[in-house]
């Protein structure tokens, strides 16, 4: 060390980063928080997605991160930060299943079962009057 020089302990601690699943499922079928801790020197990868039915994962809130990618956030002096990544869910929609007061869907539906009870129907009543002309001849 130089004379008059100041000797300076870096100090860095644990990085840790907390997984709230927000409804989701974990593949070991829990559904609480989730925390991995990372020294110092060590690559911090995103945890994949819990899984959540009916919903797709759109991304971890709380950072621009995706599952697998590397871990990067710093505060202002260049140090890694503890963080906490919130699961943001997407609803997946049925487009065949009519929405509450949604009557066009359900008009529709409404017409084919009609339509079909009615062809059904009268291919009955024509087998029926055939057997009964044939019946007769």
């Amino acid at each position: 060390m130089p004379s008059g020089g100041t000797a300076i302990s870096v100090l860095c601690e644990p990085v840790t980063i907390t997984y709230d699943p927000n409804g989701g499922i974990w593949p070991d079928g829990t559904t609480t928080y989730k925390q991995d801790t990372y020294a110092y020197n060590e690559i911090a990868i995103i945890r994949n997605a819990p899984k959540r039915p009916g919903y797709t994962f759109v991304r971890w809130e709380g950072s621009t991160y995706q599952p697998g990618e590397q871990y990067h956030e710093k505060d202002a002096n260049g140090m890694f930060v503890d963080d906490t990544l919130v699961a943001v869910w997407s609803k997946n929609i049925n487009p065949y299943i009519a929405k509450t007061g949604d009557s066009n869907t359900t008009m529709t539906w409404g017409a084919l079962s009609g339509t079909s009870f009615l062809g059904a129907l009268g291919l009955f009543l024509a087998k029926k009057k055939r057997r009964k002309e044939e019946a007769e001849a």
